[in-house]
C-alpha cells in the first residue's frame, strides 16, 4: 500500500502470502516496485501470511538506496507451530525465524505496542482488545508447546495486528489480515486510537480495488 504525505510517497507491504514462488510471480505480474517499500508488516503468525516473507525482504532489499536493511515489523509471541484440531492436530508449516528474516536483509522490530512508521504515515496497532461475545477467533485453533510437548488451545490469535492510515478530509482506512480478532473489535480499537470516521470500500469495482 502506498500513501502520500506532503510531497512524499511512502510504501508499506502488509503480509506476504503463503509461498515465496507465488509471491515472486505476483510481483512480476503486477509489476510491483518492491525497492520502494519502506517497511514490511506481518499481521500474525500464520504461514499463509508469512510464507512469502523472506522473498519479499530480499526483493525489497535489492538495490535498496542507502544500504539500510528494510524494517520488518513482527507481532510478538511467535509459536513453534500452529494448526487446527480435528480428531488430531493438523499442523501448518512453521513461520520463518527471526534469524532467517534478518539474514534475508530485514531489520526486525517487535510489535509490542502501537507505533507509527514511515514518517507517521501508517499506524500499526498493538494488541486488539476482545470485547464482543460473538467474535471468537478461529475454531479449533491450536499451537504446539515444545516445553510441554503438546498442542494447546489457541483460537483467539491474540498477537494479530492491523495497519491503519488517516485520509485527509475522509477518515480512517483500516487494513486487516485474517481479522481473527473480529472486524467489530478491530474497528472499536481503531476508534480508541483516532475517533475519525472509518471508511469502507464495498461499493468499489474489483478493478478499482486492485488498482
Amino acid at each position: 500500500m502506498t500513501a502520500k504525505k506532503g510531497d512524499k510517497s511512502h510504501t508499506l507491504l502488509f503480509d506476504a502470502g503463503p509461498d515465496e514462488d507465488i509471491f515472486e510471480k505476483n510481483v512480476q505480474r503486477l509489476k510491483l516496485p518492491m525497492t520502494e517499500i519502506g517497511a514490511i508488516v506481518l499481521s500474525h503468525w500464520h504461514r499463509d501470511h508469512s510464507g512469502g516473507l523472506l522473498s519479499a525482504i530480499r526483493l525489497a532489499s535489492k538495490r535498496r538506496s542507502g544500504g539500510d536493511n528494510v524494517v520488518v515489523a513482527l507481532p510478538p509471541d511467535k509459536p513453534a507451530f500452529r494448526g487446527i484440531m480435528f480428531d488430531q492436530p493438523i499442523s501448518l508449516e512453521a513461520d520463518p525465524t527471526t534469524d532467517e528474516i534478518n539474514s534475508a536483509g530485514g531489520k526486525t522490530v517487535m510489535l509490542d505496542e502501537t507505533l507509527t512508521v514511515l514518517n507517521d504515515t501508517f499506524l500499526i496497532s498493538g494488541e486488539i482488545p476482545r470485547q464482543t461475545d460473538y467474535e471468537g477467533g478461529i475454531p479449533g485453533g491450536v499451537r504446539y508447546d515444545p516445553a510441554k510437548d503438546e498442542w494447546i488451545k489457541d483460537e483467539l490469535i491474540m498477537e494479530e495486528r492491523f495497519v491503519m492510515c488517516k485520509l485527509k478530509d475522509k477518515g480512517l482506512v483500516i487494513f486487516t489480515g485474517c481479522s481473527h480478532a473480529g472486524l467489530i473489535n478491530i474497528a472499536r480499537h481503531a476508534k480508541t486510537i483516532d475517533d475519525s470516521p472509518v471508511g469502507h470500500r464495498r461499493r468499489l469495482s474489483p478493478r478499482r480495488c486492485v488498482t
